[in-house]
């Protein structure tokens, strides 16, 4: 049961920043589709502090999936 609990909670966190990231590039994105930046250092810290914390959100939701199949592997199986 707990792995059910945590797999859901992680990949609802995983979801939820995910979503977060892309929605901040969204508005970020001016009428020609290209993203829009005060500077140039803001740019790189911007796209660096993203790029990680998309991998955070995807490894979270994958650890999310993998409490979900750990759950039904004990329950089902």
């Amino acid at each position: 049961m707990v792995e059910w609990i945590a797999g859901l909670v992680l990949l609802a966190i995983g979801i939820a920043g995910i979503l977060w990231i892309e929605r901040r590039r969204f508005y970020r994105r001016n009428p020609a589709g290209l993203q829009v930046y005060r500077s140039f250092g803001a740019s790189l810290t911007t796209g660096t502090f993203e790029t990680v914390a998309l991998l955070i959100f995807r490894l979270v939701a994958l650890a999310g999936l993998s409490g979900l199949a750990l759950g039904a592997f004990k329950t089902f199986g």
